[in-house]
């Protein structure tokens, strides 16, 4: 679970855990140069890839998982 997430991945569970909304995640990687994406989509589809690879449904459900292995 969690094994071998990219800087983009991470960055993405730490704002969540913030409790930035993807939207604001979209223009945070806009505003960072070192960030690979910045699209509102490529959020998206990599919070429901994170979610799939995790077997979890919800965004709370991943929220939970990132909190309870101290991401």
């Amino acid at each position: 679970i969690f094994i071998d997430m990219t800087v983009t991945e991470k960055t993405i569970l730490t704002l969540l855990k913030k409790g930035y909304s993807q939207k604001e995640i979209a223009e945070h990687f806009k505003q960072d140069d070192s960030l690979r994406i910045s699209g509102l989509s490529s959020i998206e589809k990599t919070i429901k890839s994170l979610k799939k690879q995790n077997n979890v449904k919800t965004l709370f459900q991943l929220g939970m998982l990132v909190e309870k292995l101290k991401i």
